[in-house]
């Protein structure tokens, strides 16, 4: 969309596909009014790419750039708008390296410093931003993660064969997909109830399956296309999301949506984002996973509760509110220019 108040406004759009960050760029994006992207020929996976977004902007006589992601340039420019999810990968020793630690030392945390306002999708990240940074609180603005209309509880529902818990994401190891599987192995449920993951099948959680001597009852769904993944909440039993750290959650928010019930992690966003909808345990104690478990697995009213506070607590979050704040905050900086 072009407007006369988006002049200078340029964008990076090449984040779609790419998980969470994918998501929240394609719906951000689709929401906001500018007139400039960033080339594919900058690309966010080689060295230079700092330099080259830098180069770019100066060429084009940017006003205000934006970023749904991490990635900024590497001259100073003040007028950047930066998107920081989370510290995952500073706070989870299994997820850092050294080249992430220097990527965020010396590029990212100077850019946030210097950037004119920094988004993120929770208070949570929030507060971890502000305290890495060292800076002030009301430089950083929460635009959460929304849901999109097609997660509802009226449409298709997926129907396997057998009756399953659920998981959505992928397995790194904040993901705690360990827990998840001890904890649906000692839930002792019927033989017939399953784990289904997002996902194709890989060797560490083949692994964990054959540990606590469920793997034929561990199930993969393989790539799920979007328009088909509603289907997949609405035909579970319950999402269970017992991650370590999460910026935000956006399955827990998507399987609410559909009136699907949630057991999800006690710690970090999570608690923020489904509210008193869900069963919160704690992801270090996987007994308190399995009671989740078996909670639901065996009371219908239960789940019944839980789904309808759950299809109103998700409709506490929007994309077009997420959006709106970002295009205010470039609104008033052109006003200020």
């Amino acid at each position: 969309m072009q407007t006369e108040n988006s002049n200078g406004i340029i964008v990076d759009n090449r984040w779609q596909r790419c998980g969470g960050i994918g998501r929240y760029s394609t719906e951000i994006l689709s929401r906001l009014q500018y007139n400039t992207e960033l080339p594919r020929s900058i690309n966010r996976l080689t060295a230079l790419e700092p330099l080259k977004i830098s180069l770019f902007l100066r060429k084009n006589k940017c006003k205000v750039y934006y970023s749904p992601s991490f990635i900024p340039g590497l001259f100073p420019f003040k007028n950047t708008l930066l998107t920081i999810h989370d510290l995952i990968h500073l706070k989870i020793p299994e997820e850092q390296s050294l080249l992430k630690s220097i990527f965020y030392r010396l590029l990212v945390k100077p850019s946030i410093q210097r950037a004119r306002h920094v988004f993120t999708v929770s208070e949570y990240s929030k507060k971890e931003i502000v305290r890495w940074a060292n800076i002030d609180p009301n430089k950083v603005i929460v635009a959460p993660n929304g849901v999109d209309a097609k997660f509802t509880p009226s449409g298709d529902i997926y129907k396997p064969g057998f009756p399953y818990f659920f998981y959505v994401g992928n397995r790194k190891p904040h993901k705690n997909i360990e827990g998840l599987i001890k904890s649906f192995s000692d839930a002792n449920l019927p033989n017939d109830v399953c784990l289904l993951l997002s996902g194709e099948a890989e060797q560490t959680t083949v692994q964990y399956a054959k540990k606590y001597k469920v793997i034929d009852r561990i199930k993969f769904s393989g790539l799920i296309p979007d328009d088909k993944l509603p289907s997949y909440y609405r035909g579970a039993i319950a999402l269970i999301f017992p991650s370590f750290l999460e910026g935000f959650g956006l399955p827990a928010l998507e399987s609410m949506a559909c009136g699907t019930p949630v057991v999800a992690s006690n710690i970090s966003s999570l608690p923020e984002v489904v509210g008193e909808a869900a069963i919160l345990i704690d992801p270090y104690d996987t007994d308190t996973i399995t009671n989740g478990i078996r909670s639901l697995f065996a009371d219908s009213e239960l789940r019944k509760t839980l789904a309808n506070k759950g299809i109103k607590q998700a409709s506490k979050f929007s994309w077009d509110q997420s959006a709106t704040i970002v295009q205010n905050t470039i609104n008033h900086i052109l006003k200020s220019i």
